[in-house]
């Protein structure tokens, strides 16, 4: 029997030692190199569970001085996580912190270490004898590296631009007067950028950080609804409402971006009319919870109304009633107000949706297909849907707004009469807020 039970234990340690976790660092040291005491990224530590079982970070010892953060989360087998080392710097010269790291995957800590010097701010500009010329940092909001060939353009006080590319290590150097600027930047994988910010005589660094497309796997199929006609012709003036009805109970709050078309093109046909009238009957069964932003779009987009409840029936179809056509279309400018303005106002366990109505006719921006799909997938994956309203005959067009509404995960409801338009938004919003009881 003794036999029995050591060779019980045996196998039992084994299995132990079998299922343990293990920490393995990509790098254990970051020079900060010559830095002044202003914001900059910090050090990111990328570590990767080369163990069986999930890892988790216990404790990290370090100086009071030296801000770390990490997501408090297991990390599986195979997975990576990431630490974030950040000095608070206060005396100038030389310095260097040693972290150590604690985990479930042993009783010795893991030692990561940050080094740099401390300069003045005058020693940091790139250039001594023009303090004009500044040095601008694109990164990876994930990663906290560098974004290289990144394009950016700078507007100065609305009037004088400034362009440029990153380099292989996200950096550009370019003469920058003090003054207002907004900012655009696009890169290759990574979501649009747009910042309005003031540069000071002070400021010899610039760091913007972009966020990355979120990987995800193919986009599911999802059926594309061609709208039939449900109602007979001049319902959409006489359609009584008072029946349908959106019970907080049964259906969850809606997160509403209406973005409109407004170029030229949406002036043929009557197309702008049209959806008007399925707006207007659609905020009359809104309710207080519910949130509604419009943005029109041509050569720029603009913000008509910032997120009022449904409630506020009259602000609502005040805008609408306002919408009118004329310009050239940059629709990939307006999709990313669009997603903004979604964002700021996300419903968790609500409808997220933003609702396009256009004739397809897309122009601007330098993302390629792939890249457009992948931005529209990447919110989608988030939590904020689109769906599109198509008008016109246009064959690409129609073909270009289906794909947009099957990688947005909505739908794509095709217009060309009064007779379709009646009901289809209050349909759209009851299906997708649809919670039952």
């Amino acid at each position: 029997m003794k036999k029995l039970f050591f060779i019980i234990v045996g196998i039992s340690s084994l299995k132990i030692a079998l299922t343990q976790p293990s920490i393995k660092f990509l790098k254990t040291n970051h020079d900060f190199g010559q830095v002044a005491n202003l914001d900059y990224p910090p050090a990111s530590f990328e570590f990767k569970n080369t163990g069986t079982s999930p890892l988790a970070i216990l404790l990290v010892q370090k100086n009071p001085d030296v801000k770390v953060s990490y997501q408090t989360k297991f990390v599986q087998p195979g997975e990576t996580g990431r630490i974030f080392v950040l000095p608070d710097l206060n005396e100038m010269g030389p310095f260097q912190e040693n972290i150590n790291v604690l985990t479930n995957a042993s009783d010795l800590p893991s030692t990561i270490t940050i080094t740099g010097t401390v300069l003045s701010i005058q020693q940091c500009f790139p250039n001594q004898n023009n303090l004009n010329i500044r040095e601008v940092n694109v990164i990876n909001s994930l990663t906290k590296g560098p974004v290289p060939h990144a394009n950016l353009l700078f507007v100065h006080n609305m009037q004088n631009n400034i362009e440029g590319i990153t380099n292989n290590q996200g950096q550009l150097f370019e003469e920058f007067k003090i003054g207002q600027y907004h900012v655009q930047i696009s890169a290759s994988g990574y979501f649009p950028y747009e910042k309005d910010f003031f540069l000071a005589r002070s400021v010899p660094v610039l760091f913007f950080e972009i966020d990355p497309l979120i990987p995800h796997p193919p986009p599911v199929e999802l059926a594309i609804e061609e709208h039939e006609p449900e109602l007979e012709p001049g319902i959409i003036e006489s359609l009584d409402n008072e029946n349908i009805v959106l019970p907080i109970d049964k259906y969850a709050a809606n997160n509403l971006v209406f973005l409109v078309d407004v170029s030229k093109s949406m002036k043929t046909e009557n197309k702008l009319e049209l959806l008007k009238a399925s707006v207007k009957n659609l905020v009359t069964v809104l309710r207080e919870i519910d949130n509604v932003a419009v943005i029109s779009y041509a050569e720029n987009p603009k913000i008509l109304l910032r997120s009022v409840n449904g409630a506020e029936k009259q602000k609502i179809n005040g805008v609408i009633n306002e919408l009118t056509p004329g310009g050239i279309t940059n629709g990939v400018r307006g999709l990313n107000s669009a997603y903004e303005l979604a964002l700021r106002k996300f419903q968790t366990g609500g409808n997220n949706q933003i609702i396009l109505a256009t004739d397809g006719k897309f122009t601007g921006g330098s993302m390629s297909p792939d890249e457009f799909r992948q931005m529209i997938s990447g919110y989608a994956d988030r939590g904020i849907t689109i769906s599109i309203i198509g008008f016109g005959v246009d064959e690409k067009a129609i073909d270009f707004m289906k794909v947009m509404a099957k990688y947005g995960r909505g739908k794509y409801i095709h217009v060309t009469s009064k007779d379709d338009i009646s009901n289809i938004l209050i349909d759209e919003i009851k299906s997708n807020s649809f919670i039952g009881k």
